[in-house]
């Protein structure tokens, strides 16, 4: 986040004050906290440039901290048509800067803040800034591209930052939706992947011979019939049974296996407006 050599020593100075809901209260300092731990190095002092600054960078990683504590999300990501190495206030003694009146629209997406700096007790000119925000999720995407039928493991996911308003509600976000399924068509690296792009890898083939078994309470019954679709462990496919050459629908339950379902039950329903 921080990384100008001349900023270390304000960071102490640095409080965040919450207001515009009703209320206005002194918060915990986002930069304070954030680098208590670290062993802060002593500032370099050059005749031809300030000691201390600000950067537009600085502001933009606080603000979101800021905001996640209003609790506009939960992964905050600030933009500002600034670029973060441009520096917003400098000079040769500690500065302190305090985030004010921050105000957030969650419809638009957009924020603003007033933020006033002080050096040696005395005011230095503050800054207004306006900017978006974003909320950010990470979802599984491919590293690479990945061709029909090919198996998805592990290795091929990397999780990714996506902004939680683009998502769709089919997009897959945990990586277990996709381990062990194959695309049904290639699906290219670094993007989202909807649940109807993959399916269970084919332990059937159309044409292959399959033992079919249809069982209740009452009885079991089992025959053999010719798979007429390539189908994966799950999937509901179409059946022609070998004695009566009928067709029905069965649901694979292992490799040269298929189950009948009870008629009306929500797969056999799904699986018949899915039928071309």
């Amino acid at each position: 986040m921080i990384r100008s050599r001349n900023f270390w020593g304000l960071l102490s100075g640095f409080w965040l004050l919450a207001s515009g809901f009703g209320f206005s209260a002194q918060a915990e300092n986002p930069w304070a906290q954030h680098y208590a731990t670290r062993t802060l190095p002593e500032p370099e002092i050059s005749a031809h440039e300030a000691a201390y600054r600000i950067t537009y960078g600085q502001a933009r990683e606080n603000i979101a901290l800021a905001l996640e504590r209003q609790q506009a999300g939960e992964n905050i990501r600030v933009s500002l048509p600034r670029k973060d190495e441009e520096i917003m206030v400098s000079g040769r003694t500690p500065i302190t800067a305090e985030i004010d009146k921050l105000t957030y629209d969650t419809k638009s997406h957009t924020w603003q803040a007033m933020i006033y700096f002080t050096a040696d007790g005395k005011p230095l000119p503050p800054a207004s800034l306006t900017g978006r925000y974003d909320e950010m999720v990470d979802i599984p995407t491919l590293k690479h591209r990945i061709g029909s039928g090919e198996i998805i493991t592990a290795d091929d996911i990397e999780m990714q930052p996506y902004k939680r308003q683009r998502l769709r509600e089919e997009t897959v976000t945990d990586a277990d939706q996709l381990i062990g399924k194959a695309p049904k068509r290639t699906i290219s690296a670094n993007r989202p992947i909807r649940q109807r792009e993959v399916v269970a890898p084919s332990v059937v083939s159309k044409g292959e011979t399959v033992a079919v078994i249809y069982k209740n309470n009452a009885m079991e019954i089992r025959t053999l019939g010719e798979a007429l679709q390539d189908g994966g462990q799950g999937d509901i496919i179409r059946i022609r049974n070998q004695d009566s050459h009928a067709t029905i629908q069965a649901q694979i339950v292992d490799k040269g296996l298929a189950r009948i379902l009870p008629l009306g039950s929500a797969a056999t329903q799904i699986s018949a407006r899915e039928m071309p």
